[in-house]
């Protein structure tokens, strides 16, 4: 089965995007992402992968199943094309995961942020934002870059003292970016 598109050779049913600050002085993070694919075309081998950051954002970086077979620069973007497992056929699902470690990168005053780019038609969305205890939460807020949408998040304290903030929805616009922004 051939998709119309050359571009979608998979669909994204579920998109999941965690970010961990593991101090409350924004030295060491974590950045997990989770995507459910399901394959539109048979035969996919290979899947492009994004990622961009302050500080060194890819101090460490893992993709699940597969490996990096090319890594570039395009902006301040750094574009990786994944080589799976195995290829995958039309119909076929597969939980694709992307793991890296991110030094210095909320250490510095600036708006802190997660976002997620929308290539494919996304099924539902999920970014979650987990900061240390003993560093408070000012504000938080979802913005889209080139809309007029903005949705304030209100910080839920866990029983460790951690603040979580959290942004869902179903069936999401395909605008190309959602933001999570928050101050502390």
């Amino acid at each position: 089965m051939k998709t119309d598109n050359p571009t979608q050779k998979y669909e994204v049913p579920s998109y999941e995007a965690t970010l961990e600050l593991l101090d409350p002085d924004g030295v060491d993070a974590v950045y997990v992402r989770k995507q459910r694919l399901r394959f539109l075309e048979d035969g996919v081998s290979t899947i492009e992968d994004y990622g961009w950051g302050n500080g060194i954002a890819f101090a460490s970086h893992y993709a699940y199943p597969g490996r990096f077979v090319d890594r570039r620069l395009v902006g301040s973007a750094l574009r990786s094309t994944v080589a799976l497992s195995r290829p995958y056929d039309a119909g076929e699902e597969l939980v694709f995961s992307v793991e890296r470690l991110v030094k210095n990168g909320f250490a510095s005053r600036s708006e802190w942020w997660l976002e997620a780019e929308l290539y494919h038609r996304v099924g539902r969305i999920s970014l979650t934002v987990i900061l240390p205890a003993g560093r408070p939460v000012k504000s938080a807020k979802l913005v889209q870059p080139g809309l007029s949408v903005e949705k304030q998040i209100l910080p839920r304290l866990q029983p460790d003292g951690r603040q979580l903030l959290k942004y869902d929805a179903r069936r999401p616009a395909m605008t190309p970016r959602y933001v999570l922004l928050w101050d502390w």
